[in-house]
């Protein structure tokens, strides 16, 4: 119903708002974009979701080597507190390197889609999920994939900086066993 609404009201813009194709006298120019589609089945979205992949798998794979270095020493209280720093660490980094993929991939689509509505003369693009009923040449979806496939992204280059070393999950000085 709300999208119905939605709809509605904007058909009554126009029509109220005498709109008239950009004042050229011809009718509005509206293509569809479906997000979603673009989002599944562009090459580099499916590669900023490998590259989030490959953090993810490193990062649970560092996170396996402090379980077992923790394991090794459960008595240790300070190495218990700076793993789960580091642990922390890692989680917001991880966090941070994937919205950066995600706002990187959210801001080539947008430019995409303004891009070829101007080249078009469309006045408008909208979701294809707002259209009740639209002819198939007004969906731009396979354009737009195609025009962002060509232009990849260095995902690498976002990422987060890591510290050369892992300060954080290095044993303190003197904190040997021998002396206890």
């Amino acid at each position: 119903m709300a999208r119905f609404s939605a709809i509605l009201a904007l058909l009554g813009c126009f029509a109220l708002a005498g709109c008239d194709g950009g004042g050229k006298g011809g009718a509005v120019r509206i293509a569809l974009v479906d997000g979603e589609r673009v989002f599944q089945s562009s090459k580099v979205a499916q590669d900023g979701v490998a590259f989030i992949g490959d953090l993810r798998a490193r990062m649970n794979e560092r996170m396996l080597d402090m379980q077992k270095e923790l394991a090794d020493r459960p008595e240790d209280k300070e190495l218990e507190a700076r793993l789960q720093s580091e642990f922390s660490r890692l989680e917001r980094q991880f966090e941070q390197d994937q919205q950066k993929m995600a706002g990187s991939i959210n801001t080539l689509f947008s430019q995409v889609v303004e891009e070829y509505r101007a080249s078009r003369n469309f006045e408008l693009v909208l979701p294809t999920q707002m259209a009740i009923a639209a002819a198939p040449a007004s969906d731009i979806t396979s354009e737009v994939v195609a025009m962002m496939d060509q232009r990849p992204i260095d995902f690498a280059a976002l990422r987060t900086e890591e510290p050369a070393a892992s300060p954080a999950a290095a044993p303190a000085a003197g904190s040997s066993e021998e002396g206890r």
